[in-house]
């Protein structure tokens, strides 16, 4: 099941402390301070499938929420996991950043990379902590893949 959950800004995002209680959803920053690529991310995305297994096949539902520059983690109705994220669309794929607030990864970093088409994502991330973000999707050291869909 540890392996099931994504360590990254969908995975690492929150602890077991964050799980015993819900926190208030974050405050939507402006729309117009935001980032055009940080806007492409915002809104929650269920994960469809986690390094090539359908989630629904494992009784598993995770998601991740984006509002703002602020991120959390969902599994199972659950937050275990919350932190900021920052985004770098000029990287071809894009790359983003999970700076982990709260959670069983609290006060790591956690790099990655994105690939946004529609309402469907792509991401690979690195372990948390581990200093080295992911070159494309080919990627596998100890990397959690997963695709999400947008929920609407």
């Amino acid at each position: 099941m540890r392996k099931l959950m994504p360590s990254l800004a969908l995975a690492a995002l929150f602890s077991m402390g964050a799980a015993a209680q819900t926190p208030a959803p974050a405050q939507p920053q402006p729309q117009e301070t935001l980032s055009k690529d940080l806007a492409t991310i915002q809104g929650t995305w269920v994960l469809i499938s986690l390094n090539d297994q359908a989630l629904s096949d494992q009784g598993v539902e995770m998601a991740l929420a984006v509002s703002g520059n602020k991120y959390s983690q969902i599994v199972n109705g659950t937050v275990n996991e919350t932190g900021t994220i920052r985004v770098d669309g000029t990287k071809k794929p894009m790359t983003f950043d999970l700076n982990i607030m709260e959670g069983d990864d609290a006060g790591k970093l956690q790099l990655g990379i994105i690939e946004v088409t529609g309402d469907m994502a792509k991401v690979l991330l690195a372990a948390p902590g581990a200093g080295t973000r992911p070159a494309d999707f080919m990627s596998n050291d100890g990397a959690v893949f997963f695709t999400a869909k947008k929920v609407k």
